[in-house]
Formats: structure tokens, sequence, C-alpha cells
């Protein structure tokens, strides 16, 4: 279980820096500027559609086996209260705050990803149950899909808005 966890954030991290930097040398400093405003915008509002049960939930799970259903379908309808509420607010704000609508849109893509928060619960089950090597084989799955798109994107030359469509993933 450790192993596959460790493994998993060491090629998260490694190809992670190593694509990172590719796009960032692409971008240009006021594309990739752009960018990284949006995500830094955004994420102020990531930690509202998280709602704070990660931890609570795992060890919810562990000690109590019998209401595991229970459990995962109030953290799950937790989550999606919390990911709407916080796309909602970020869309306020950022139509308060920002002139530009090519930034709001990229703000709107970027906290749109906060949708499929709910999920998670999927991997804090796992989790308790001391079983992650399923977690981070999709998450290793997930990763190099991504750093795929990224990359046929930089080969492509393609638009910053797709950049920002490939966070959703």
């Amino acid at each position: 279980n450790t192993s596959w966890l460790f493994g998993e954030q060491v090629l998260r991290i490694s190809v992670s820096l190593l694509v990172g930097v590719w796009v960032a040398r692409f971008l240009g400093p006021e594309r990739f500027g752009l960018f990284s405003y949006a995500v830094a915008f955004a994420s102020i509002f990531g930690s509202m559609a998280k709602v704070g049960l990660d931890s609570i939930l795992v060890r919810d799970l562990i000690k109590n086996p019998d209401s595991t259903k229970i459990y995962l379908g109030t953290s799950f309808w937790l989550k999606v209260i919390g990911s709407a509420t916080s796309l909602i607010i970020a869309a306020i704000a950022s139509w308060l705050t920002e002139r530009d609508p090519t930034t709001r849109l990229y703000i709107l893509l970027i906290t749109a990803s906060f949708l499929f928060q709910p999920f998670e619960v999927i991997d804090f089950f796992f989790q308790s149950r001391v079983q992650s090597k399923f977690v981070s084989l999709c998450r290793i799955f997930q990763n190099l899909l991504s750093a795929i798109l990224k990359v046929y994107l930089i080969l492509t030359n393609a638009n910053l808005v797709w950049f920002v469509a490939i966070l959703i993933i």
C-alpha cells in the first residue's frame, strides 16, 4: 500500500515537473501568468469544495465500518453542496473583480473542476481499507493522460483555453 502511494507520488511529481516546465516555456510569461492567476484565484475557493471532511471521513470509516454507506453518502452530498456553492461564489467573485471576460472564463473553467470533488469519497473508502493500489493506478492514469494531452497541445500550438480545460481532468 505504501509503495503504491509512494510510487504514484514520485511519478506524479516527476511528470508534473517536466511537463509543467515545458508548458511554462511554451506559454511564455504573459499567458502563463494569466494561467497561474486563474488557478490561484480559483484555488481560493477550493477549500470550500472540500468541506474539510477528508481525514474525518477516513477516521470514521475505520472506526465504524458498519456505517460505511451512510458516511460515504453523506460526505458525497456535503461535497456536492460545497462544490456547487464554491463554484457559484467563485463565479460571483470573478464577475465582480475581473473586467476581462476571457479571464473570467478561465476562472470558471478551473472552478468547474470542483464539481468532481465529491467523487473523492471513493478514495477515502479505499484509504480506510488500506487498499490504495486502485486509487494510485487511477491517479497514475489520470496524470499520464493529462501530461500526454498537454504535450499534444504544445506540439499543435494550441490556445491557452485548452490548457485551462485540461485542468478539469
